[in-house]
């Protein structure tokens, strides 16, 4: 039986929003039989990836080499309390997330992506930004490239107050969540996604699934021979660049290919039962 007052610490990867969280206590509610009723209540850590992350951000800001680094709240003796003290701590991403300590107790369970899209690649040359403007995203990157952005205009500012960022030619929509579907409903055809230490990257599902092809960053699914990565703002260009050379074709060519190797990560059911294993534990 489940436990009706079960309380368990949910770590999970920065694209998550609430009505993410909402949306997954319905999956499992929807698995669960009428004679064993969900009750759990779920805490997470919403706002995430700075939190449980906190050394992969100073990294991040080496690795970008910027004289300053925009993050979110993080406090890395609070992200190993919260897992040490939690009975059944885990985490939702790709690769297991890199904590300080010894927490063998933290079980890893993937996330995942259900194309329901499914889109022939978009036809066009300006690039796609579906993020926070937080360094590991490098919003720097796009310098110089017309660009359209889903995010918060003021922290756009911040970059260019900042860090002098050369914003011409971009565009900005402040994110908001119901508007999502429109933004990568957009012409735009190619998708900034490299960004250092994803740990899934839903937001990179979601514009693959859109007909984006994405330039990724080299340490991502690095399992999977991906021709377009770029880990600086030069070799993002260079990615740029290649790809506006490419015909129709073979740009759909690349994107499907992708897509169907991400296809592994379609997985709803087994998640569910991941988690329905552990609420009943």
């Amino acid at each position: 039986m489940i436990n009706k007052h079960f309380c368990v610490p949910i770590l999970v990867e920065d694209n998550f929003c609430m009505e993410d969280i909402s949306a997954m206590k319905k999956v499992i509610d929807s698995e669960v039989t009428s004679n064993n009723t969900l009750d759990a209540r779920i805490q997470t850590t919403h706002g995430t990836n700075q939190q449980l992350f906190q050394h992969s951000e100073f990294n991040n800001f080496n690795q970008a080499m910027l004289e300053k680094s925009f993050h979110f709240h993080m406090e890395q003796e609070w992200e190993n309390e919260i897992v040490e003290k939690s009975k059944y701590p885990f985490w939702i991403g790709i690769n297991k997330p890199k904590l300080k300590g010894n927490h063998e107790h933290l079980l890893h369970i993937p996330n995942f992506y259900e194309f329901k899209h499914n889109k022939d690649v978009v036809d066009n040359n300006k690039v796609g930004f579906a993020a926070r403007m937080e360094t590991r995203k490098c919003p720097h990157f796009l310098q110089g490239i017309p660009s359209e952005l889903n995010t918060d205009p003021k922290d756009v500012q911040w970059w260019k107050r900042n860090l002098n960022l050369d914003t011409t030619g971009w565009k900005t929509y402040k994110f908001n969540y119901e508007f999502l579907d429109k933004f990568y409903n957009r012409d735009w055809g190619i998708s900034h996604s490299a960004h250092i230490y994803e740990p899934f990257g839903y937001s990179i599902f979601q514009a693959i699934d859109y007909g984006k092809l994405p330039i990724l960053a080299h340490d991502w699914l690095t399992e999977y021979d991906y021709p377009f990565r770029a880990s600086s703002p030069e070799e993002f260009k260079e990615q740029y660049d290649n790809i506006c050379k490419l015909s129709i074709q073979e740009r759909q060519e690349h994107l499907v290919s992708l897509r169907e190797y991400l296809r592994k990560y379609d997985n709803r059911k087994e998640w569910t039962e991941q988690l329905l294993k552990l609420y009943n534990e």
